[in-house]
């Protein structure tokens, strides 16, 4: 029986990790890809403390500290969650920490699911450098999307980005940097509405305005809260409602970063809502008097 089962292990579940056995909880984290979402990232910019960083090495570090703190780790896929009776997995706790992030928001197109790793691709970092010299798109208008605009002109002969608005709605400082880029072309007020392809490759995209030829295409349009596991356990929204002591519907039940209902997805608040979920946890325990 673990004090706590941490459902995730991305920055918010590793930070709730931490904590919660910093607290001399009997910590369990449970997740199939240690890092989560930050592992794509290629630089880290604005994490408080550190000037630049890559996404790997942060998690890392994330991940070494929790395992110093006590915590218990299990690198394997969360298959089974049943919140009423606190089991992940059949492994039993007396509280559970959601934290499981999100997954990619796709376009929704026709061919995209078949062509994806075939010339589509949801990861800039990961997969960017089978396009070195290439002509690639990206579609999206968020921090994320022009990061990876911007690191994909550094390895691409031509980068298009194409956003469904007038304007970005990145951060002014990386918009700044990507306007400043010679080889990446603009395609504003526009959405892909067609993929092209040849051979079960991606040769091209169709816009509202004009066909696309490129060898690759980088979707980057948000994501999508990782909930499939607790539909019909628990009241859900745009992911899981929680309130300031990141507290769900269901007593013993909080949840961290990503898959709550917030609309910041930064690193840092997915790290300061498991900092916040842990203390809830230790408070939880404590008042119920079952620690």
């Amino acid at each position: 029986m673990y004090d706590v089962i941490v459902c995730g292990s991305g920055a918010a579940g590793l930070t709730a990790a931490i904590y919660c056995a910093r607290s001399g909880l009997k910590t369990l984290i449970i997740g199939e890809m240690i890092g989560g979402q930050t592992l794509n990232a290629h630089k880290i910019e604005n994490y408080p403390g550190i000037i630049e960083i890559d996404g790997f090495s942060l998690m890392e570090n994330f991940r070494q500290q929790a395992e110093k703190s006590g915590a218990e780790m299990q690198t394997a896929q969360i298959t089974q969650i049943n919140l009423q009776g606190k089991k992940v997995n059949g492994i039993a706790g007396k509280t559970i920490i959601l934290a499981m992030g999100a997954k990619h928001r796709s376009l929704g197109l026709e061919k995209e699911a078949e062509l994806t790793g075939r010339g589509i691709s949801y990861c800039a970092a990961c997969d960017g450098n089978f396009f070195r010299g290439k002509t690639v798109a990206v579609v999206g208008g968020g921090n994320t999307a022009v990061s990876d605009a911007i690191y994909l002109s550094n390895i691409c002969q031509k980068v298009i980005i194409i956003h469904r608005r007038s304007e970005f709605r990145a951060e002014k400082s990386l918009v700044e940097m990507l306007k400043k880029c010679k080889n990446i072309e603009l395609v504003l007020d526009s959405t892909v509405q067609a993929l092209l392809e040849q051979d079960g490759k991606l040769i091209g995209i169709h816009t509202q305005q004009k066909t696309i030829p490129c060898d690759g295409l980088f979707i980057a349009i948000g994501t999508v809260p990782n909930t499939q596991l607790i539909e019909h356990q628990i009241r859900l929204e745009n992911g899981v409602p929680v309130n300031m002591f990141m507290e769900t519907s269901i007593p013993g039940v909080f949840a961290a970063g990503d898959i709550t209902d917030t609309n910041q997805k930064q690193v840092i608040t997915a790290a300061g809502d498991g900092a916040k979920a842990a203390k809830s946890v230790l408070s939880y325990l404590q008042t119920q008097s079952i620690l």
